[in-house]
């Protein structure tokens, strides 16, 4: 009996050390190659809760059957031109939170979403054909977008919250399907189209919460943009935004430091071409003819150089009505005499037609061409003249319109600063009080103790 009892506890610990050996083989598999699968297998989609670095030990399933890819999160620095290259079948791929830092951008995507990583680099196929048709890059640490140029079939490129500082619009250019482009939230200071740039498509642009300061796009052929946010700058005008932008029916302006001139100027032409202000400034350090803050387009660097200004532009506006007041009496004067030439001019063709119809029968039914030809080149100067001092005028009439508004926005403007400055002394008196009286109380209290 005890033999027997040895017999089955030496067999039970043999079959223990053999299942210990087996699993320690399984993990030595485990180190060197990871199997992953998806988390459906019917679906088309294949969803992968997570993988992790070193990437190259990652077995994918098999993935013949599958168009779309989602990985919801791990730890991987690069995904490599190798590891693309087992997604034959995969046209949209989804990458969570991986802390991605280098990334190759396969030409057979179609939809690549990697948001929300840390990607600072994309390598791109030289000479391939790229197919991707929306690409989603938000939130990542991009400083350069050199290569994007080969994604030609882009329709949607989102850019924002990245550390990008300048863009080459012109950059676009061959993205001829590109239809919303958004690089909000980076840290643009410079946006340059040094030369015609055509974005026939695009209908929607972000460049709000950036740090642009000036912007021109009389070089913008962007004849379908809707949709412009401009919000959240440090803008104070932008060149040809009137002539360029023909279908623009939306914009955003706030948080900027708009100049009352042109900001006035350019929200009386949406108006006229039903262009909408999507957005407002709550509070107004400056001045406000809209829901919209703006400031008096001057520099001065003290209270002394502002009033000169002030007197400058107020010398200046006096100026223009008499000046304009004469214009219009040399104008007057000028035209008469004109007028008189030819009244002069139709009575002589008049006296002479007379007296030929007496000469000749049948003759007042013949016209002199000479004359009448004289008179018709005469009539042309005339409106010519009118029509070139017509536009002569109303340009000073909108001169002198912007030069009261400019005085207007610089008086009220001077007026806030004050305001503002005098609160600021007044806080000043009131903490130099509270000092004076704690110094005060400190005296006395040392002079009660000596005492």
């Amino acid at each position: 009996m005890k033999v027997s009892l040895c017999l089955v506890f030496a067999a039970v610990i043999l079959l223990c050390h053999g299942q210990v050996d087996d699993s320690t083989e399984i993990s030595l598999v485990k180190v060197t190659e990871l199997a992953v699968k998806c988390l459906r297998g019917e679906s088309k989609k294949c969803v992968i809760p997570s993988i992790e670095d070193p990437l190259q030990n990652v077995v994918l399933p098999d993935l013949k059957d599958k168009t779309a890819l989602q990985i919801k999160s791990g730890n991987v620095s690069v995904i490599t031109e190798a590891f693309c290259s087992q997604l034959d079948s995969i046209v949209k791929l989804q990458l969570g939170a991986l802390k991605v830092e280098k990334l190759f951008l396969s030409p057979r995507l179609e939809e690549v979403d990697v948001g929300g990583n840390h990607i600072s680099t994309v390598l791109f196929k030289e000479g391939a054909e790229y197919s991707t048709e929306i690409l989603d890059m938000k939130n990542n640490r991009l400083t350069s977008l050199d290569g994007f140029e080969v994604l030609v079939n882009l329709v949607e490129l989102r850019l924002d919250s990245n550390l990008l500082e300048t863009v080459d619009m012109s950059l676009f250019q061959s993205m001829t399907k590109l239809k919303r482009l958004n690089l909000g939230n980076n840290k643009i200071a410079t946006v340059l189209t040094p030369s015609s740039t055509q974005l026939l498509e695009l209908d929607y642009l972000k460049l709000a919460g950036n740090s642009i300061n000036r912007l021109d796009v009389h070089n913008w052929d962007f004849e379908s943009l809707t949709e412009l946010d401009l919000s959240s700058n440090n803008l104070v005008h932008v060149e040809s935004l009137k002539e360029r932008l023909p279908s623009l029916h939306q914009i955003s302006l706030a948080n900027n430091g708009w100049h009352c001139v042109w900001l006035d100027d350019v929200l009386k032409y949406f108006e006229t071409a039903y262009v909408t202000v999507e957005d407002s400034d709550k509070e107004c350090e400056g001045l406000s003819p809209s829901n919209i803050c703006c400031v008096a387009e001057f520099e001065a660097n003290s209270y002394e150089e502002s009033f000169t200004k002030l007197d400058a532009l107020e010398k200046t506006q006096k100026k223009l009505q008499p000046d304009l007041e004469q214009k219009i009496r040399e104008f007057e004067t000028g035209q008469s005499r004109k007028i008189s030439e030819v009244k002069g001019m139709l009575e002589s063709l008049l006296t002479t037609q007379a007296n030929y119809a007496l000469l000749t029968p049948g003759g007042d039914e013949q016209l002199n061409k000479g004359q009448f030809s004289a008179i018709k080149e005469k009539v042309a100067i005339i409106k010519a003249t009118l029509e070139e001092e017509q536009k002569r005028f109303q340009k000073q009439k909108d001169d002198n319109a912007k030069i009261q508004r400019k005085l207007g926005f610089t008086i009220v403007e001077l007026r806030n600063a004050l305001e503002r400055e005098t609160k600021k002394v007044a806080e000043l008196q009131a903490q130099f009080n509270l000092l004076k009286d704690h110094v005060r109380s400190k005296l006395e209290k040392l002079s009660r103790l000596s005492n």
